[in-house]
């Protein structure tokens, strides 16, 4: 018996799936249920027909502690990572959750992050009862309605406003709304374990409208907090006035994230439905800022069809360039990026991502430092940083009792890095604040003596300057572009070299004054290099030549 034929016999008469494709996956029938799982380890379950819920139960026993499953719905095998749900790390323990995977026919299971050898003593899918879904459906509008009516900042003012955007827009659309206004009503930095909730943040372009402007047309798969996004509204904020610009994206988020931004979402395997919106807004600059995947290949051939426009292509992670004729200008995040994936030529330039000083700014004199507190400002996610990632603060606190650790951001690696700290005996030394507005980033990182930047890829990452310019001594492993953004190789460690990279940070943490030489040196070489004017100049140049 192989493990789809195991799998299909051990899910039960009420079973839905019909067949099962399984990759990188090894199994031992003569331990009965022993699975190794190795990169890319995937189940991927064929439906009997659309399901608006499934209901997942497993008893699975973990040699990680870590490790943990990532559920993907679509359609005929198609997944995406905006139909994703990420579980908490296995627990040793029987599990059962019902997922709305909004009528799909196809269901993946990933293993990730690392290898591990996982005993399976329950793996079942099945249709849930009817009295089950309905359940999952009122447990949800009674939370949603609690938080809303319960707040002391709803009044029947505000209740009136709601019913009338609910006579318009109908209740889906209403209760979106009302829970991005009252999530956006808080602004004062939490310190909390258990936040997972982003605070919008409002665009505002700095100047005066322009009575002509050109157009420039954003294109980016998704437009989630992060390096690239931020990229784009730093572009609409200080160049607004010249440029209007828009964004067509895969995924948003809607107002949980951004508010006053022009998005629209469009299919991009729809090319000619996509191409005629293009010609819609008539931009003269097409600006696309490219991760990997098939998508970016469908929004190119796309792009070939549109005439009598400028094409630059932003290059904002470490993975080379989608190369074609027509495009004008490649930029890259930073050297390191230019020179693994591409050439020195004249379509190709480096601009540094900017980051806003005026913001991420202190008074640098006497002891303007924290003192014995390690940082981290992240996305908690796969793209930058390892499970192994937590390991190193573990150390950290291990070898110097008294020292205090924050973690700033959530994601997909929130739970698993908790569980750990837990697990470690430490839950009392580390704070993890989940998301936070980002215009209370500067005072967590007064918090900070040190930052560190334990990832096991870096094509730029702003995070770090707006460490060095609020005078911060900045750690990590060396790794993509940490070096050429720090300029110390003393303070960089060999790629996963935990226990080399915690000893720096205690090192830095017995000496205070060290950390201030460093933290000098380091707002020196931010203002000098990586500031938002200095980017916003060259972007300009770069518009204006195109």
């Amino acid at each position: 018996m192989d493990i789809k034929e195991f799998l299909l016999s051990s899910m039960g008469n009420d079973i839905l799936v019909s067949d099962v494709y399984v990759s990188n996956i090894e199994f031992d029938i003569s331990q009965s249920l022993l699975i190794i799982t190795g990169n890319g380890s995937t189940l991927v379950f064929s439906l009997k027909k659309r399901l608006e819920y499934i209901k997942f139960t497993y008893h699975i026993i973990s040699t990680t502690p870590s490790c943990r499953m990532k559920l993907f719905y679509g359609d005929n095998n198609n997944f995406t990572e905006e139909q994703s749900i990420l579980l908490a790390p296995i627990r040793n323990k029987e599990t059962e959750h019902i997922f709305n995977i909004k009528k799909s026919n196809s269901i993946r299971i990933d293993f990730i992050p690392e290898s591990s050898e996982l005993e399976l003593i329950k793996f079942r899918i099945s249709e849930p009862l009817k009295k089950e879904k309905n359940n999952i459906i009122k447990e949800r509008n009674k939370r949603v309605l609690s938080m809303l009516f319960s707040s002391s900042t709803w009044n029947y003012k505000n209740l009136g406003k709601f019913l009338r955007l609910v006579r318009i827009s109908g209740l889906k659309r209403a209760l979106s709304t009302a829970v991005s206004n009252h999530a956006g009503k808080s602004s004062k930095p939490v310190i909390s374990n258990a936040s997972q909730v982003m605070q919008p943040y409002t665009v505002k372009i700095k100047e005066p409208l322009n009575a002509e402007r050109k157009k420039v047309l954003h294109i980016i798969e998704n437009f989630y907090t992060g390096g690239s996004s931020r990229l784009i509204i730093d572009l609409i904020e200080y160049l607004g006035h010249i440029y209007e610009q828009k964004i067509f994206t895969m995924a948003y988020r809607g107002e949980t994230e951004f508010l006053n931004v022009d998005i629209t979402t469009i299919n991009v395997d729809e090319q000619n439905h996509a191409l005629e919106q293009i010609k819609y807004f008539k931009p003269d600059i097409i600006h696309v800022h490219i991760w990997q995947g098939d998508w970016y290949n469908n929004v190119f051939k796309i792009l070939s069809k549109v005439d009598n426009c400028v094409i630059i292509e932003n290059i904002n992670t470490p993975l080379p360039p989608i190369v074609k004729d027509f495009i004008n200008k490649y930029i890259f995040v930073s050297s390191y990026v230019l020179k693994a994936f591409y050439e020195q030529n004249a379509k190709s330039q480096v601009i540094y991502p900017g980051s806003n000083f005026n913001m991420f700014s202190r008074e640098l004199s006497g002891n303007y430092l924290a003192a014995d507190t390690i940082g981290m400002v992240y996305r908690l996610d796969y793209d930058k940083l390892s499970s192994k990632s937590i390991d190193v603060f573990i150390r950290a606190v291990e070898k110097r009792p008294g020292t205090q650790v924050i973690i700033v951001g959530g994601g997909e690696r929130y739970e698993e890095y908790k569980y750990k700290v837990e697990e470690a005996g430490l839950t009392s030394s580390f704070i993890f604040t989940g998301y936070v507005p980002y215009d209370t980033l500067p005072d967590w990182y007064k918090k900070f003596t040190v930052f560190a930047a334990p990832v096991w890829q870096e094509s730029f990452g702003q995070v770090s300057p707006f460490a060095m310019n609020m005078g911060i001594p900045v750690v990590g492993y060396n790794v993509g572009a940490l070096e050429e953004i720090i300029n110390d190789k003393s303070l960089l460690a060999a790629a996963n070299d935990i226990e080399h990279l915690s000893d720096i940070i205690v090192d830095l943490l017995n000496n205070y004054d060290k950390c201030l030489t460093v933290g000098l040196y380091n707002h020196k070489r931010a203002s000098d290099n990586f500031s938002v004017e200095k980017m916003i100049s060259a972007y300009k140049e770069v518009y204006a030549h195109v």
